[in-house]
């Protein structure tokens, strides 16, 4: 599709620093009604930034942006409704679709997407076309190789859930933590080392030659989902628990076992809030949302144990950052409470 060139509107937030500057952008065809909008996934070191926008009748389209352009996509050209889920620093874009013409109609299909817009399918972690098998790639390293999970509940009714590895020449290997009945892998490292969640609650690490790392949070926590593992094998996510703070954001170091909990300040100051870290670079820097009890998301980092919030469209509206890049380039969504959302980054 031909890129768009759209005006974006430019803020300087002295929330983050006093030399911020933060741009505001909606991809044209967002739906403008309740959770519909523009929402940015990721963000390599040039800039670009990769993701997905919800039309007027909540169905997914792939975008990237950079600079003020916008190019719209469809994965292999034609299909009803493509998810963006991540992006490496090549400019590889990974994600999920279906309603492509030549596919089964019934199931969910990955995708990579290559920087020149070349597609490749990811049918089925067992390379099934089954109408009950959907394949949800999650994260893609800068080799190029690609996790997520595929589920099955074409046998005996009952519904499988696997986690994938897909290497960059295209072999998938399935696997699942021992003894679990799912499994599902939500990031990886540029050394192979993979981070997820197993049967609900618990979480681990799976490095190259597929030896397994327990993440044991303090405590008894009701479940934990690993969302972002960095190159030195650093994890980060969030749990639920029963605590003042019912979902908190942490840490964790499987070579030290070191697992620290992040303290936001307006998570801290009124029972009730939540806390979500959904990304981490190589630094170690965070980002991620904050909810107080009437739901609205404020902003959040952590560099170095210094914890700063923010929120771009306002007090009183939701803000999210969902990832950062190398160079601690921020990207996220903000808008009403219930949408719509646009994109920025900062």
């Amino acid at each position: 599709m031909k890129p768009l060139t759209l005006s974006i509107l430019f803020l300087s937030l002295t929330a983050l620093s006093s030399n911020a500057q933060t741009t505001i952008f909606s991809v044209p065809g967002a739906g403008t009604g309740d959770g519909q909008g523009t929402f940015p996934v990721s963000i390599n070191s040039s800039g670009l930034v990769a993701g997905y926008y919800l039309d007027s009748s909540s169905m997914a389209h792939g975008f990237t942006y950079k600079s003020g352009v916008i190019t719209t996509f469809e994965a292999f050209g034609n299909a009803a409704f493509t998810y963006v889920s991540g992006m490496n620093e090549s400019g590889t874009i990974v994600g999920w679709f279906q309603g492509h013409s030549s596919l089964s109609t019934g199931s969910l299909f990955g995708f990579v997407r290559s920087s020149s817009g070349a597609y490749t399918v990811i049918q089925g972690a067992i390379g099934n076309q089954d109408n009950q098998i959907s394949t949800y790639p999650t994260a893609i390293n800068s080799s190029g190789e690609v996790t997520g999970y595929w589920t099955d509940n074409s046998s005996s009714g009952e519904m499988t859930t696997q986690a994938f590895v897909r290497s960059a020449n295209g072999e998938i290997t399935s696997f699942e933590y021992p003894g679990a009945a799912v499994t599902a892998a939500w990031a990886i490292n540029d050394s192979g080392t993979v981070a997820g969640e197993f049967d609900g609650g618990g979480g681990f690490t799976m490095d190259a030659f597929g030896n397994f790392t327990d993440i044991v949070p303090p405590g008894d926590p009701l479940s934990i989902l690993p969302t972002a593992i960095n190159s030195s094998g650093e994890v980060a996510g969030y749990i639920q628990n029963t605590g003042s703070i019912p979902v908190e954001a942490f840490t964790y170091n499987p070579a030290t076992q070191a697992y620290t909990v992040i303290d936001v300040p307006k998570a801290l100051a009124f029972t009730g809030m939540t806390e979500h870290a959904v990304a981490m670079n190589d630094s170690g820097e965070l980002a991620g949302g904050v909810e107080n009890s009437l739901g609205y998301f404020y902003g959040w980092t952590d560099n170095n144990a210094t914890v700063r919030e923010f929120s771009i469209c306002g007090d009183g509206e939701v803000t999210f950052a969902t990832n950062l890049n190398n160079a601690g380039r921020l990207i996220g969504y903000c808008g009403t409470f219930n949408g719509p959302f646009d994109g920025f980054t900062h």
